[in-house]
Formats: structure tokens, C-alpha cells, sequence
């Protein structure tokens, strides 16, 4: 991985159980890109990169009172 969003993605999909459908859904695009994001080959725009970080911030603060996988519902 090359950037931060990426390293926070795949942060927030091992540590908190969720997957890439889980993931674009909450940020809006297609697991595809995420996917292309965690490998490094494409990076997200400064937009959504800013929403990446906000998005595991939301997701940390909820598992800290429910099971991982509830964090995300």
C-alpha cells in the first residue's frame, strides 16, 4: 500500500470485520476501487480520502461500545 486512505481501509476491514462491498457502500463507490486503493494501484481523490479517515473514525468510536461487525450496521 502506498498512501493512507489505503493503509486505513484495509485497517479498518481486517480490525473490524468488514469487507469492501461494506466499505464502498459507506463511502460511495464500487468495491472494485477499493480494492484498487488497498493495492496501490489507483488513489482515491483528496475528497474521498478525507472521507476515508472520517468513516474510520465513525467505525472505531462505535466498536468501542458494540461488536465489530454491529459497528458497521
Amino acid at each position: 500500500m502506498s498512501n493512507a486512505a489505503a493503509r486505513r481501509l484495509e485497517v479498518t476491514q481486517t480490525m473490524r470485520a468488514m469487507r469492501s462491498f461494506n466499505l464502498a457502500s459507506g463511502l460511495n463507490v464500487r468495491p472494485e476501487t477499493i480494492s484498487r486503493w488497498v493495492s496501490g494501484k489507483t488513489l482515491p481523490h483528496a475528497t474521498t480520502e478525507k472521507q476515508t479517515h472520517e468513516l474510520e473514525f465513525v467505525v472505531d468510536k462505535l466498536a468501542e461500545v458494540s461488536e465489530p461487525h454491529d459497528a458497521w450496521l
